[in-house]
C-alpha cells in the first residue's frame, strides 16, 4: 500500500486472571478481535475475554505501530498462550492507553489536516499549470 490506511488498535487480552493489551494494526480491528479471540478459545479451556479498547484509522500505519511499541518496549510481555500476534503484547496501565488514544487522535487529525492543504495547493497548481486563474 502506497499510505498504509488501516486501523491502528488497542486489543484488551484477558485470559484467566492474564491480562495483556495488544498494539496492532489491520483493516478491520473488529474481525481481529474476533480472530484472535477464536484464536485464543481453541487452545484453553479459562475464561477468555478479547475486547477493543482504541481503534484508529490512520495513515502509515505500520510505522505508526512501530513507534507505539518502540514508546512501551519496556512494559512488553509475552501471554501465557502463544497467538498469531502474541509478540506485540504489553502490560499497559489506563494511563498509557490514554496516552495512545490521545496520540492517535492528533495523529488522524494532522494528517486530515496536512491532506486537505495538500489537495488545495495541488489544485491550485493544476489550475496554474493549465492557465487558469486562482483569483476571482
Amino acid at each position: 500500500m502506497i499510505f498504509d490506511y488501516r486501523y491502528v488498535y488497542v486489543i484488551r487480552i484477558r485470559i484467566g486472571n492474564e491480562d495483556l493489551d495488544k498494539i496492532g494494526i489491520a483493516k478491520s480491528a473488529k474481525s481481529r478481535r474476533k480472530d484472535i479471540e477464536a484464536e485464543i478459545k481453541s487452545k484453553v479451556r479459562r475464561n477468555v475475554s478479547v475486547k477493543v479498547r482504541i481503534c484508529s484509522r490512520v495513515f502509515f500505519a505500520e510505522r505508526v505501530e512501530a513507534i507505539l511499541h518502540r514508546q512501551y518496549k519496556r512494559k512488553h510481555s509475552y501471554p501465557s498462550i502463544r497467538f498469531s500476534g502474541f509478540s506485540e503484547c504489553f502490560e499497559l496501565n489506563i494511563g498509557d492507553v490514554w496516552f495512545i488514544w490521545l496520540k492517535l487522535k492528533f495523529i488522524r487529525f494532522f494528517q486530515v489536516l496536512f491532506g486537505g492543504f495538500l489537495l488545495l495547493f495541488v489544485a491550485a497548481g493544476l489550475i496554474y499549470a493549465l492557465g487558469g486563474s486562482i483569483s476571482p
